[in-house]
This record gives structure tokens, sequence and C-alpha cells, in this order.
């Protein structure tokens, strides 16, 4: 992630420990925007994407979505 702080962080328990979230505030790309998303603590499986918007509202709502499928899929 960015040097600036997140926007929202959370540690969860998985089922092999704690995994940690980061989402980062939406950033202007070429006049869409995007939300990096970090969820760590899962070894090789790590994530590291961006939630893609045409404003900053959609970005975060996509980043939420990625989110939500990679905690859903923990094992």
């Amino acid at each position: 992630m960015t040097s600036t702080p997140p926007l929202a962080s959370r540690i969860v328990e998985g089922p092999s420990g704690p995994v940690t979230v980061r989402l980062s505030h939406p950033v202007e790309d070429d006049g869409d925007y995007y939300c990096l998303v970090e969820i760590t603590g899962q070894g090789s499986r790590d994530v590291h994407l961006k939630g893609y918007g045409v404003d900053e509202l959609q970005a975060l709502e996509s980043a939420m979505t990625i989110i939500r499928a990679n905690l859903d899929n923990l094992d």
C-alpha cells in the first residue's frame, strides 16, 4: 500500500491465523478512480488488487466487493 494511512483497516481471524485487510482512499487515474485493496496473512495467497470505478464511490464499492469475495473464500 502507499505511504499514506489507509482509509480503513481491520484484522480478522482466518482459519490459519490473523488476516489483515487494508483499503486505501480513492485515487484519481485518468478520469477514473481506484482503491487499493491489500489482504495479508494468507501466505502465498496475499491479495494486492485495485477496485476501479467511474467515481470515488464506485471505486470504494468495487474494492469492498473484492474484500468480501476474498474473505468469504479464506481456507
